[in-house]
């Protein structure tokens, strides 16, 4: 009998009949067994295999293992990885930049799979990343992202043009902003595309600003109080309106009471008038406390006396005290 052909073997008994090559292995012609011709990494090999490169795991598929005996043998390319050509042990290599492969790929670039704008893939992606908060990536196949948003707009993640997104009313957006900046509580800031926080604006003074992001004021100061620029509340408590001054609604500062008035206390709005018997002159400072501010002698000061001299005795009289509140009160002078 002639030898057994490829894919068979013949025992070492001498059988008769050639036995057909067992799976995982293969069998040259005239093979007297098949132990030791184990199937190679990167193939498989069915029954009846009659060499060791006789079935290679297909190009985007790669058997780190031997003795294989099926197709289910060579295992999809690893994710971020390709596998080209025919017979991989293991991945060729990893993913090109700017492309990425999700499994089973046979290529380093494949054009199925490039990275599209919005998006950037660096070396050995199974994915696409998205662009990253406060960047763009306006072209295909990025490898990193393109570069920073803009002053005065604001990139998300995913941006795909260096102006993605207008800053907006109350807010400031400088270079490289993922979201934008809220003017804090204080400030406000009309318009767009602001781009540092020194453009935030003091709250107009009389008014408040209680909120962030603020394009306008929330309203005004209320009375009882003053509110100098930059106020956050209607009611500050640094700026109570202070004795001897009343502060009407939206008052920007303390207004001193008018000549014929006074106040004697704070979180006033308005003044009282001067009493009978006193005068209320506020030209050179705000009268608080009406001592010292007694009618001279020689006059009287009924309510609202304006200064100490606005009413004299009237002629034929006079008076040696002081705190006369009615021109009846001065005394007649004695006959010559």
């Amino acid at each position: 009998m002639t030898g057994c052909p490829a894919g068979t073997y013949q025992d070492e008994e001498g059988q008769a009949s050639c036995k057909e090559c067992p799976v995982g292995f293969y069998c040259y012609a005239n093979s007297t067994t098949y132990i030791g011709n184990v199937c190679p990494k990167g193939y498989y090999c069915p029954a009846g295999t009659p060499r060791p490169h006789h079935q290679p795991c297909e190009p985007g598929t790669y058997n780190p293992k031997v003795q294989g005996n099926s197709s289910l043998d060579c295992l999809p390319c690893d994710a971020g990885y390709y596998c080209a050509n025919y017979g991989n042990e293991k991945p060729t290599n990893t993913c090109s930049a700017g492309f990425y492969c999700p499994g089973g790929n046979e290529e380093s670039k494949p054009s199925a799979t490039r990275c599209t704008p919005s998006h950037f893939c660096p070396q050995g992606s199974h994915n696409m990343t998205t662009c990253t908060a406060g960047r763009f990536c306006d072209l295909h196949e990025l490898h990193v992202t393109a570069g920073p948003c803009d002053p005065g707009y604001y990139c998300p993640p995913g941006s795909s043009s260096r102006r993605e997104i207008e800053c907006i009313e109350g807010h400031y957006c400088p270079l490289e902003s993922p979201v934008p900046l809220a003017c804090q509580p204080g400030y406000y800031l009309p318009g767009k595309k602001h781009e540092n926080v020194s453009e935030c604006v003091a709250c107009i003074a009389g008014m408040f600003c209680n909120t962030s992001g603020l394009n306008y004021p929330n309203g005004e100061c209320d009375k009882g109080y003053y509110c100098p620029p930059g106020q956050s509340v209607s009611k500050p408590n640094s700026y109570p309106c202070p004795v001897g001054h009343f502060c009407e609604r939206k008052s920007p500062l303390p207004e001193r009471c008018p000549n014929g008035t006074y106040q004697d206390n704070q979180y006033s709005f308005e003044c009282k008038e001067c009493l009978a018997g006193y005068y209320c002159d506020n030209t050179a400072v705000a009268i608080s406390n009406l001592t010292g501010y007694e009618c001279p002698m020689g006059h009287y000061c009924p309510p609202g006396t304006s200064f100490a001299t606005q009413y004299k005795c009237p002629s034929g009289t006079w008076s040696n005290k002081t705190q006369l509140e009615r021109a009846d009160q001065c005394t007649e002078c004695p006959p010559r």
